[in-house]
């Protein structure tokens, strides 16, 4: 065994090997002293961790072949030995290898790929994010059918299409895929761009008398010229038993001021409508802004907020009001940046507005952080008061002095 991985090892570097390394390891280990104002348990804790995370490429040059003279073809692939490790004791090892192009150039500006049909056209995504990711419910798809695509100076289309004939026993099915996007039109000495796409898909299954059809659409135009800026983005979707799905976002902007909007529409009453305005005052008040989230249902939001920064202090504040709930959350923060050490304080609040409710001050959760990375070289001295709750269970939380070592 151990001479077939040293033959095979010898081979991948006479082939030409490049290296590539994303693996980083991490450790820490820390020293805390904590009293809990609840349950009056205090004492040393001692804590340590060490994590290696990334990936070791070993990856062949890329292989692939190109013609010569008016009419000529180009292929190219990947080939890889990738070893992705996810803590200090596992790692995986995987093989991989795709090409990556296969076209056929006619003079400079025709390139015909027949890799896959392409498409996937989106212009459109809300301006916040819900969880981790932007709102995105219209997108057009890529690759629908086994076909080709073509590129013409910059003017974009594919078409695909697979099937069955229809036999004695069953019927025919089919799968027909075509899409079309124009070159980014410039004017207004190209202060003003345009650009658009469509998108459609025809499908039927043996067993079904009809196709399903599908398209999308999308389009988007944007300007800039010295202190004023905009944008209208939309993706229309005409889907198969007339479902209709529409998303547009549009932004505009003047010097300090700037406004979003974003519109999903779905033909069963899925309507979200949000808007934000915003605005820088100077140097100190960096933003000032109004939030209406989902602002057609009965669940719509609505918030404020200021955020400002004055020579070493930042500081922010902001509140939510929940129509449906008759609730409102506040949020506050203060961070103080001294040369030795740095000063946090957050705080939580929620309260209750509906008349028939037990209490109104629903929660006041307060956090202090004073840390310092100054006094001790390689070393963070924290001390913390976190896990307090004024309102909810009159909890004061816990108290932690920490020294931490990491790498």
């Amino acid at each position: 065994m151990k001479r077939i991985l040293t033959v095979l090892f010898v081979a991948v570097l006479a082939a030409g090997v490049i290296f590539a390394g994303d693996l980083k390891a991490t450790g820490s280990a820390t020293l805390s002293f904590g009293y809990n104002l609840d349950t009056k348990a205090w004492g040393f804790a001692n804590a340590n961790a060490i994590s290696v995370k990334g990936s070791i490429t070993l990856e062949t040059d890329k292989p692939g072949s190109k013609g010569e003279g008016d009419l000529w073809g180009e292929i190219t692939a990947t080939y890889a030995l990738k070893i992705n490790v996810t803590n200090a004791t596992t790692a995986a090892f995987n093989m991989s290898g795709s090409i990556t192009a296969a076209n056929i150039h006619v003079g400079e500006k025709l390139v015909i790929g027949i890799l896959n049909a392409g498409g996937g056209y989106n212009f459109a995504t809300s301006y916040y994010k819900v969880g981790n990711a932007v709102l995105n419910k219209v997108a057009a798809p890529s690759n629908g059918a086994p076909g080709f695509n073509v590129n013409y100076d910059g003017w974009k289309g594919g078409f695909g299409a697979n099937g069955v004939l229809k036999t004695d026993t069953t019927g025919a099915s089919y799968t027909i895929f075509a899409h079309f996007a124009a070159k980014t039109i410039k004017l207004a000495e190209d202060a003003l761009s345009i650009d658009a796409a469509v998108t459609a898909k025809a499908a039927k299954a043996a067993a079904d008398e009809k196709a399903n059809k599908d398209a999308w659409l999308n389009a988007k135009a944007a300007y800039k010229k010295d202190k004023l800026s905009g944008s209208l983005a939309a993706d229309i979707a005409l889907l198969a038993k007339d479902d209709i799905r529409a998303e547009v976002a549009a932004k505009a902007g003047y010097d300090k001021y700037t406004l979003d909007v974003y519109y999903y529409y779905q033909k069963d009453d899925s309507n979200l409508l949000s808007a934000k305005l915003a605005a820088k005052i100077n140097d100190n008040i960096t933003s000032v802004w109004v939030d209406g989230r989902n602002l057609l249902k009965d669940d719509r939001e609505l918030g404020v907020g200021v955020d400002a920064a004055f020579d070493a202090v930042e500081c922010g504040l902001e509140a939510w009001y929940a129509f449906a709930d008759k609730a409102v959350d506040l949020g506050a923060y203060v961070i103080y940046g001294a040369e030795k050490f740095d000063v946090e304080l957050d705080l939580a609040a929620a309260l209750d507005l509906d008349p028939n409710a037990a209490k109104v001050l629903t929660a006041l959760q307060p956090t202090l952080t004073i840390s310092s990375k100054a006094i001790i070289d390689n070393a963070t001295l924290a001390l913390v008061w976190d896990g307090a709750d004024f309102a909810a269970e009159d909890t004061l939380g816990a108290v932690t002095a920490s020294v931490k070592i990491a790498f």
